[in-house]
């Protein structure tokens, strides 16, 4: 539930979940606050107000060093018995309240360590009970408050401007409004286009071409010619003496007075007549083996070894062109 805040006045800081999320230290809620200022987006400075469990400064903090941490809290005037001033500079603020708060039943201190908080986080004190500070009280708190945190300021209510007072005849008849003229619509001017600058365009550099490498070609071989064979002169053809040709024997008539008979047949030829002596060898076949059996002629041999240089000479001209073709 938001209420509405005022300047100087005590509220109660609730503890409840959604307190508990906000950015305020779990140790200052369920505790009253004093509200310093004016709201600002839904968000009012505050300083806390603590009892130290009903005890004394002079009992919290007892050690002659902690002078300085006396002084950040400033007592508050409460009831009977609640009346203590501050042990260090005398200081005891008044409080108007009214009903009867809880909080001054005990001695309380308002604590100089500003923070803020959002309204909807606050509520009025119990028993519809008020505790407002005199504005006096409030700027010694905001004064002593600068001592620890010099650019301190609290947030400022918005003023309205002052609006003038109307006088009676110009709240009777007032005065008419002037009706705006139309202006002429001013004619823009047609600029001439701007003139620009020719593109310069550079000269265009002539394309190096590398001279042309000579092809190099490989000298040719030269073809080898062969050698030319050197002619074989063949020896003439030996003088053969010509053989007599062999002449078929002629049949015989026979001699005897039987006109129509046959001869028997003989292992030497034809027919022969009885008792009769057979025919020699015809003189071919005896010059063939007395030729074979009595190999004296010696034109023979030479003509022998002129057919084998014949036979070498070609056999050594085919292997030289095969060679030279297939090398």
């Amino acid at each position: 539930m938001s209420i509405t805040t005022k300047k100087g006045s005590v509220y109660w800081l609730d503890d409840t979940p959604g307190s508990q999320g906000a950015s305020v230290d779990n140790g200052k809620l369920n505790h009253p606050v004093l509200v310093l200022g004016a709201v600002n987006a839904g968000i009012v400075q505050v300083l806390l107000i603590t009892s130290f469990n009903n005890q004394s400064l002079s009992t919290r903090f007892p050690k002659p060093g902690d002078t300085r941490r006396r002084k950040r809290y400033l007592p508050l005037r409460g009831g009977p018995g609640a009346d203590a001033p501050h042990p260090d500079n005398g200081l005891l603020l008044s409080i108007i309240t009214t009903g009867q708060p809880a909080m001054l039943s005990r001695q309380s201190f308002v604590n100089l360590e500003p923070f803020t908080v959002e309204v909807c986080h606050l509520s009025y004190l119990h028993r519809s009970s008020t505790c407002i500070l005199p504005s006096d009280m409030l700027d010694l708190v905001i004064e002593k408050l600068r001592e620890f945190k010099p650019n301190f300021t609290a947030y400022q209510e918005r003023s309205l401007p002052p609006s003038r007072p109307r006088t009676q005849q110009q709240s009777a008849r007032p005065h008419p409004r002037p009706v705006p003229q139309p202006q002429p619509r001013p004619v823009p001017q047609i600029q001439p286009p701007p003139t620009t600058r020719p593109a310069t365009i550079p000269p265009a550099r002539p394309a190096t071409i590398p001279p042309a490498r000579p092809a190099t070609i490989p000298p040719t071989r030269p073809a080898a010619i062969p050698a030319a064979i050197p002619a074989v002169r063949l020896p003439p053809p030996p003088h053969t003496q010509q053989r007599p040709l062999p002449v078929p024997p002629q049949p015989r008539e026979p001699s005897s007075y039987y006109s129509a008979t046959t001869a028997r047949q003989s292992p030497w030829g034809p027919d022969l007549e009885r008792n009769a002596q057979p025919p020699q060898p015809s003189s071919y076949y005896t010059w063939n083996r007395q030729e074979d059996d009595h190999d004296d002629d010696p034109s023979s041999d030479c003509s022998l070894w002129l057919d084998i240089s014949k036979y070498m000479a070609i056999a050594a001209t085919v292997f030289l062109s095969v060679r030279y073709f297939f090398r």
